[in-house]
């Protein structure tokens, strides 16, 4: 099982996204058991939107009255903004077909090792 998560890892590590590969290489096996193994990241929202992208949408403040950024052309200020959304970047789903055969293969040894067909 640990061969097979480790290829899980290695096929998402390979699929993200990248801009400075911290993304990418944030994810871990967390834990192992007899019957599961837990791959994350601890950048989990992110993950979410890069594997669905994200329809436009208004970004309201949360914290203050206003928005506020920097940016070269000076200070801004606003009410709210409109973020265009980006489309989807799918690497978690994808790393499944990678991986997919070869659970095939571990199911079909464990049913012919306790079941005769």
């Amino acid at each position: 099982m640990i061969t097979l998560a480790n290829e899980f890892l290695q096929a998402i590590r390979f699929l993200a996204p990248r801009d400075t590969g911290q993304y990418a290489s944030s994810w871990v096996i967390q834990s192992i058991d007899d019957n599961h193994v837990t791959i994350a990241t601890p950048k989990g929202g992110l993950a979410v939107y890069l594997e669905y992208g994200t329809q436009p949408h208004p970004i309201f403040p949360r914290r203050r009255k206003v928005l506020h950024w920097e940016d070269a052309s000076g200070d801004h200020f606003a009410l709210y903004v409109r973020h265009p959304g980006f489309p989807a970047k799918p690497h978690i789903r994808p790393a499944t077909n990678v991986v997919e055969s070869k659970i095939q293969e571990i199911a079909k040894q464990m049913v012919s090792k306790y079941f005769k067909i």
